[in-house]
């Protein structure tokens, strides 16, 4: 059974996604903020954690190389590659 704070962190991590799939939040806050609420998990298990971290690094990782890269926009296949990371994310969220 999980504390009544971490339901809140995993209501707000789900809300987060919810803001970058309507794109009303950027990337880098979205990492950031993602990373944050993790981080504040106090009875979640360390292995689902993990996943989740892997999920927010593949975003931060194709952000990173649109960056490098020099890109204003990503292109449509980041856009649907982040957005299938998403609904990972959300599936992991409802796990718990």
């Amino acid at each position: 059974m999980q504390s009544d704070f971490d339901r809140l962190q995993l209501s707000q991590m789900k809300s987060l996604i919810g803001l970058l799939q309507k794109r009303q939040v950027g990337i880098s806050k979205f990492v950031s903020d993602q990373w944050s609420l993790v981080e504040m998990l106090q009875e979640i298990d360390t292995h689902w954690k993990v996943d989740y971290f892997s999920l927010v690094n593949e975003i931060e990782d194709l952000y990173a190389a649109a960056v490098d890269q020099g890109k204003k926009e990503m292109d449509q296949k980041d856009i649907q590659t982040i957005d299938k990371v998403l609904e990972k994310m959300l599936i992991l969220i409802e796990s718990q």
